[in-house]
């Protein structure tokens, strides 16, 4: 595993634990926003929380991702 995929690891996991610093959101909101990989590595890995742990939080969690990632494709395809 690369070191910048560990450091997105690191940040999908202090917020789905709710660990998460501000700057930590920060961090990772950026990422999410501007890098399609790390947006599909969050959304796999809240997924994975999610189903292991049932918690109806980060179901709800994934599915504002998937309506902001919407969002941003349509907006980069100039819609």
């Amino acid at each position: 595993m690369n070191c910048e995929r560990r450091h997105i690891d690191d940040l999908v996991s202090a917020v789905c634990y709710g660990h998460a610093s501000p700057d930590q959101l920060a961090e990772l909101a950026e990422l999410l926003r501007t890098d399609d990989a790390a947006l599909d590595e969050y959304l796999r890995q809240v997924d994975m929380h999610a189903l292991l742990g049932g918690e109806t939080e980060l179901v709800l969690a994934r599915h504002r991702a998937q309506a902001e990632s919407s969002a941003i494709a349509k907006h980069r395809k100039g819609y």
